[in-house]
């Protein structure tokens, strides 16, 4: 793969009408004259594109300063982020690099060309190609033996990877968007690994130690149930306030003094939900940041205040989110040292990297005196359940109530029914409708409501002023409660990225993407040989 020029941050946007950006996606995407013999789909897709780049290339960069001139720093909700997530090495085990790309747009096709060169030989390792149709996450690595590569006293490793995104444009036609990442690491100087350990305070399981995950309430009692705890946090109809603890520290070895961590060398802290892109947190608070450098140890802390703001609707999803953060430590001998802090992958020897634990966000969506049918039949009030009784739900078994999910929230959605039964809960909660599982926010008057006594329809259906406590319950299976005779969803249910919907169309496999199919197929089937 040949290089393209770079920016100082590593990463290049392509715009297909400029002639050298144009022959950088085509040949890594075969070749043009390969493109147009045997994917012509594809083909007319970046001819497409081509075109569409030179009529708006002009305006595009106008409508974008006119958006980040506007954009309130503290409110980024959640994007799109391709990135070259990791490059480790252990000189007893594997090289092994990766990278992925979290979009938030409409299933588009995701392709990623990634490629991992030593620079001490300036020798290319290994290579990747994969691809995913009407996908929102896309994952590609290479792993490499350590005993196969060439020892030397300096280890240093590049990996370049192309994103291609194939989705679609106001006109419903197929665009190709492309940008290279470039990321260098310095592994092993003068047979010393230059980081000797990274260590991670916060987030970790503080209260429950061994836990699988780490759990963040806002507005919960505070210490009930929780690893981290915050107060006064706005969640509202629409928004949520997103905070996150982050502090550690990271020690060099002998020869390799810490000086301070360039943010405007690709630093990211994001929280990463694989169906709805990634929330990144963006560095207006930097100087809040306590950095501090005591010989050989360069220690963090972020302030309570750094945080993001994301939209309600894109956050159903996410009661278990994943952690990342790569950050570059500018040593004082000169030398620019990535550690990477994640809670996905797997664990790995080199020691500027750490994995963590997930992240579990909880807020209730039951109010308070909710009255819930339990096992026996009796009824009782939700804020009066406690861990290990046993509830009733819609299919007539018995679930064993393991948690209690509780917060505040300021409105609710009221649903009252034609025979008189009302409900408050939250906009994102699930009930169960004719057409299957519906949250409040998607129905409408007239909508058919499964009742436990039979089919209702919806009379009246709006928010109201609450300002109280809310409540959930999590159950040792998804299950579907009786709640004020209404089947709501258990918490579990409340999580879920997509409801189980009757399926009404198939998926169409469109041309270009069976082109990509072949073409990712024999491009991996060359590197291999």
């Amino acid at each position: 793969m040949r290089s393209a020029k770079t920016l100082e941050s590593g990463k290049t946007e392509h715009n297909l009408a400029n002639a050298e950006d144009y022959d950088f996606v085509a040949e890594n995407l075969g070749g043009e004259n390969n493109l147009r013999k045997k994917y012509p789909n594809l083909y007319k897709i970046m001819q497409h594109t081509k075109e569409k780049s030179k009529e708006q290339i002009n305006n595009q960069m106008d409508v974008f300063k006119k958006i980040t001139a506007n954009a309130d720093p503290y409110i980024y909700g959640l994007r799109n982020s391709n990135k070259i997530r990791t490059i480790n090495y252990d000189s007893h085990t594997t090289l092994q690099t990766s990278s992925s790309s979290n979009v938030i747009a409409e299933t588009p096709t995701l392709v990623i060309i990634g490629e991992l060169t030593d620079v001490t030989n300036n020798k290319s390792i290994d290579g990747f190609a994969v691809y995913e149709n009407n996908s929102h996450h896309l994952f590609g690595e290479i792993v490499q033996s350590s005993n196969k590569l060439i020892s030397s006293k300096r280890r240093e490793f590049r990996a370049t990877s192309t994103f291609t995104k194939i989705a679609y444009d106001e006109n419903g036609k197929e665009v190709i968007v492309s940008e290279t990442l470039v990321s260098d690491s310095v592994k092993i100087e003068s047979s010393s690994t230059l980081v000797k350990e990274l260590k991670v305070i916060d987030p970790t399981p503080v209260k429950h130690q061994g836990a699988n995950e780490t759990v963040i309430y806002y507005n919960n009692r505070k210490g009930i149930g929780c690893d981290y705890y915050f107060n006064n946090v706005k969640i509202g109809t629409d928004e949520v306030d997103m905070y996150i603890p982050f502090s550690g520290s990271v020690e060099f070895n002998s020869g390799f003094l810490p000086d301070y961590v360039d943010k405007n060398r690709d630093f990211k802290l994001q929280i990463e939900n694989i169906n709805n892109g990634v929330a990144e947190f963006n560095t207006s608070h930097w100087k809040e940041i306590d950095w501090t450098v005591n010989g050989s140890i360069l220690s963090w802390k972020f302030p309570d205040c750094w945080h993001s703001v994301l939209k309600r609707n894109n956050l159903v999803a996410a009661n278990n989110v994943n952690f990342y953060c790569k950050m570059y430590v500018v040593t004082k001998p000169g030398t620019t040292v990535p550690i990477v802090i994640q809670s996905d992958g797997e664990e790995h020897g080199d020691p500027s990297y750490k994995k963590i634990k997930p992240l579990r966000i909880e807020w209730g969506c039951f109010a308070k005196s909710t009255k819930i049918k339990m096992a026996d039949n009796t009824i009782k009030l939700i804020e009066e359940i406690k861990i290990g009784e046993n509830v009733l739900t819609m299919d007539g078994k018995t679930a064993r109530v393991k948690n209690i999910i509780t917060g505040t929230e300021e409105k609710m959605v009221c649903i009252k029914t034609s025979r008189g039964n009302t409900i408050l809960i939250t906009s994102d909660h699930p009930v169960m409708t004719n057409e299957g599982m519906l949250r409040a926010n998607e129905l409408t008057a007239g909508n058919i409501i499964s009742m436990e006594y039979g089919n209702d329809s919806v009379e009246w259906l709006f928010y109201q002023e609450y300002n109280d406590r809310v409540f959930s319950l999590e159950l040792d299976e998804k299950s579907v409660l009786i709640a004020n005779g209404f089947y709501a969803g258990d918490f579990a249910s409340q999580q879920e990225p997509k409801l189980d919907k009757p399926a009404n169309k198939k998926v169409k496999i469109e041309a270009f993407q069976e082109e990509i199919a072949d073409l990712i197929s024999k491009m991996n089937k060359k590197q291999e040989g």
